[in-house]
């Protein structure tokens, strides 16, 4: 076998395209580009919200203690189901007062009488201060010269079918006890006008009354 042929019969490596190689590096580039990403958009899916602000905004005697996420979660719930709405002071003095005020009614025990309280713990809270508030004005002791006042000063409102016909049809209509409901018909209707009068006042005591038992220091 002569030179030429053993030539010919030698295998050589064959020569990569510069091309082919191109293309080969870009697609691993790709890929390790692909997943990268894809860790990323995971790791950013999974990051977990910001916690609860629990910074202490108003602590007193027997573990009372109200946060600034009950406050948050007051004006959320607020602005979710009313039309009530006012600055951060406000907010924070009525969640204190709202809990001082669920925390009595509990110590009272005025739920085993009522119907089932929400679950959720801010409708809780505020059903409680209800019922304590409630339980308030009805222990408020109303002078019975104080409804007999109010019965003599506006007959009008108080007035039978015979009554109601002069009080129309004169400019000075001069009114009878026979024009007038029976004060003891009236008695408790006059009462409860009076303690809706006094609502925000006995609230107000209320609130300055369990303040001080407590010791409650606002922050």
């Amino acid at each position: 076998m002569n030179s030429d042929q053993l030539q010919k019969n030698r295998s050589f490596p064959k020569m990569r395209s510069p091309v082919i190689a191109q293309s080969r590096r870009f697609r691993l580039v790709l890929v390790v580009f692909l997943c990268a990403w894809h860790s990323w958009m995971a790791w950013g899916s999974e990051t977990p919200s910001p916690a609860p602000d629990t910074t202490v905004i108003a602590e007193g005697q027997e573990g009372f203690r109200v946060t600034q996420k009950d406050v948050q979660d007051l004006i959320d719930f607020f602005t979710t189901h009313t039309m009530f709405q006012t600055n951060e002071k406000e907010y924070r003095r009525y969640t204190v007062q709202t809990f001082l005020f669920a925390r009595e009614a509990e110590r009272l025990g005025l739920v085993a009488t009522q119907e089932t309280l929400p679950q959720e713990p801010i409708p809780k809270q505020l059903a409680l201060a209800e019922i304590y508030l409630a339980h308030r004005l009805q222990n408020l002791q109303l002078e019975p010269e104080a409804i007999q006042s109010y019965y003599r000063a506006f007959p009008e409102r108080f007035l039978k079918d015979s009554g109601a016909e002069k009080w129309r049809s004169s400019p000075q209509p001069i009114l009878t006890e026979d024009d007038l409901l029976p004060l003891e018909q009236v008695a408790s209707q006059i009462d409860a006008f009076f303690r809706g009068q006094m609502k925000r006042t006995v609230e107000g005591a209320a609130f300055q009354e369990l303040m001080v038992h407590y010791q409650v220091v606002m922050k």
